[in-house]
């Protein structure tokens, strides 16, 4: 029930100022630009998951994921799933697709 309660409100919260939000056609180049990082605590520290976005504008974005999910297997060895990308993401009615 509090776990409810607590989702209730979150979106409530978010259903009320998101009216002010899709109001707005576009955000700026430096709003969407730059360098997002996720770093990871415990054993795994020194970790991150790292997204980089670069808008080139005219509703297209330049994004690079360079993505880490570090665990411990069945040996106990550290070992990690590793992934990246590097695409060209084209806005089109409000969302942004891989193209």
């Amino acid at each position: 029930m509090k776990k409810f309660l607590i989702f209730a409100s979150l979106f409530l919260l978010f259903s009320l100022t998101g009216a002010d939000a899709q109001t707005r056609k576009s955000v700026s180049a430096a709003e969407v630009s730059g360098t997002f990082r996720s770093f990871f605590d415990d054993k795994f520290k020194g970790d991150y998951n790292e997204i980089k976005i670069l808008a080139l504008g005219r509703g297209k974005l330049r994004v690079a994921f360079n993505l880490t999910y570090p665990y411990i297997n069945a040996m106990g060895e550290l070992t990690a799933n590793v992934g990246n990308s590097r695409q060209f993401r084209k806005r089109l009615a409000g969302f942004s697709v891989f193209g």
